[in-house]
């Protein structure tokens, strides 16, 4: 379950994906393909699976692609269900690393105003947390970290603890960059609480 509209009333995440509306994201892919109007429709279901995989609390493109039943794949509006690989390279190849932050941005605007169309609160309990991730090993960006012991960056994340560690907010830092306490409170995420 990933939304609670009430005590009683829990959404599971595809269900409330379906809800999104998927055209908003669409910007960030307008660049990643020159045909781009010609192939519009067919990104839109795999936005709505873009959505999905962070909304589904997995930790992989392939888990949330297990996750999900061909009734699920129907209701992220594909006509019947894509390939792994189609939605791998789609997440991987098309998604720039500088829009991400961006992406989810927009992503979360588009939660917050579902959940207040749906009468659901959103942002009333906060937590914080920063993890690491490894880079790729010759990744000339990527910083070393005595700390965590390897080249990587961090991640900032708020999350929304009433709604099932909702992710509102989204901060990508150099791995030996200092965590920011009350994400609410920066200029990138304070519209999104």
């Amino acid at each position: 379950m990933f939304v609670n509209l009430g005590e009683e009333n829990p959404i599971n995440a595809v269900l409330f994906c379906s809800w999104l509306d998927p055209v908003p994201l669409l910007e960030f892919f307008k660049d990643a393909y020159p045909y781009f109007e010609v192939i519009k429709e067919r990104l839109i279901p795999r936005t709505s699976f873009l959505s999905f995989l962070y909304l589904s609390r997995s930790n992989t493109i392939a888990e949330s692609y297990r996750k999900l039943t061909p009734n699920g794949f129907q209701l992220l509006g594909f006509k019947s269900t894509p390939t792994y690989e189609v939605l791998k390279d789609f997440v991987n190849e098309h998604l720039r690393v500088d829009q991400f932050q961006d992406f989810l941005s927009t992503l979360v605007l588009e939660i917050k105003n579902l959940l207040l169309e749906k009468g659901a609160k959103h942002g009333n309990r906060c937590g914080e947390n920063a993890s690491d991730e490894q880079s790729l090993k010759h990744n000339p960006e990527a910083k070393y970290s005595g700390y965590y012991k390897g080249y990587g960056y961090k991640f900032d994340v708020a999350h929304d603890l009433e709604q099932e560690t909702l992710p509102l907010c989204y901060i990508h830092m150099e791995i030996t960059g200092r965590v920011r306490h009350s994400l609410n409170r920066h200029p990138e995420c304070e519209h999104l609480f």
